[in-house]
């Protein structure tokens, strides 16, 4: 490292090999910003495929409990319908039996109105005898009415018993009238759980094919992303690689400009002592920076700085003054304050 004055460093910058190494730079500068993105995206990529993948799997593991239980319902469902049919069928035959009682019971019943209503007519038959006789008034008539009046009571007597005979008949044909309904319905209401258990049968059948084809197609999906996150993985280890030989170049570059330009270098900031004053020191920035320093600072402008202080403080040359301090307070505090005073240790 040489000492140089102010205007050999604006020589050296302005120089043809300079300017091809600052080019070079820039260009592996970019190339490790871009290489260390990629890389982190590629990591980013991976990982979120790799969520994707176990959440995905996680999917696929529901959905084929799901798809066990749609078929567990099926079956339930085909159990049931079968038992109902099954029942059905005797369901059928008791009504059919019941359904043969009531009509005899009707039967029964209408044979025993019919009679009722002869008796009532004889008997109405007989009274009108009875009266006819009594109207002709000779003993004959008085006898015969007599003789009438004791059919009619017994007829009357008989009348009144199968009267009760027939309200017994009307009881028995409503009873099994109504059996007959209800066992009807019994046939219905087993007919409509049958109709439905075998729609649910079938449905709950569609629904767990349906769930097995997203079973699938989710494990698909899942092996997708694992295939993804392989090659996502392997040009990640490139582009690592390909960063890690671009810091190679970088860092053989920064060599070369210690050596070529006889300076300090770290990484981004040109140092030279200063040839009239040990405590100073000519400070070139290889980047623009608006926001880390004490004040903005743009490539390739000279600034000075204190050996002691480095970067912890720069002050740019009188010459561009108008050029730095436009859009930087920092500066203007500067020009107007002026170096603030270094603490003692």
């Amino acid at each position: 490292m040489q000492a140089k004055t102010q205007s050999e460093v604006r020589d050296l910058l302005g120089s043809p090999a300079f300017v091809a190494w600052f080019e070079r730079y820039n260009e592996l500068r970019r190339s490790m910003v871009e290489a260390r993105e990629h890389y982190r995206d590629l990591l980013v990529q991976a990982a979120m495929a790799r969520f994707k993948s176990d959440l995905t799997t996680q999917w696929a593991d529901d959905r084929v409990l799901e798809a066990g239980e749609c078929e567990d319902r099926a079956g339930q469902a085909a159990a049931e319908f079968a038992e109902i049919e099954n029942s059905s069928f005797e369901m059928v035959s008791k009504f059919e039996m019941q359904r043969q009682r009531a009509t005899e019971a009707w039967e029964e019943m209408d044979r025993s109105e019919e009679l009722l209503e002869e008796q009532r007519q004889g008997a109405a038959d007989l009274r009108a005898r009875a009266d006819a006789a009594r109207k002709i008034g000779s003993p004959e008539g008085v006898g015969e009415a007599e003789r009438i009046a004791a059919r009619l009571a017994d007829v009357e007597t008989r009348i009144t018993l199968h009267a009760k005979e027939v309200e017994q008949a009307r009881a028995r044909q409503q009873l099994a009238d109504d059996l007959k309904t209800r066992m009807w319905s019994e046939v219905e209401g087993a007919w409509s759980s049958a109709f439905r258990a075998n729609l649910a049968r079938t449905e709950h059948a569609y629904q767990g094919r349906k769930v097995r084809g997203e079973v699938e197609e989710l494990f698909q999906r899942a092996g997708g992303e694992r295939r993804r996150i392989d090659d996502l993985e392997r040009e990640a280890e490139r582009t690592l690689a390909q960063a890690g030989a671009i810091e190679a170049d970088f860092e053989q570059l920064l060599a070369e400009a210690r050596r070529l330009f006889e300076c300090t270098l770290v990484r981004e900031f040109l140092y030279w002592p200063q040839t009239d004053d040990v405590r100073l020191a000519w400070c070139v920035p290889l980047i623009d920076e608006r926001n880390h320093l004490n004040i903005q600072v743009r490539a390739l402008e000279i600034y000075v700085v204190e050996r002691s202080r480095g970067l912890d403080f720069l002050e740019p040359l009188p010459e561009t003054d108008r050029d730095k301090r436009e859009g930087d307070p920092r500066l203007e505090r500067f020009f107007r304050e002026g170096r603030p005073t270094a603490p003692r240790a």
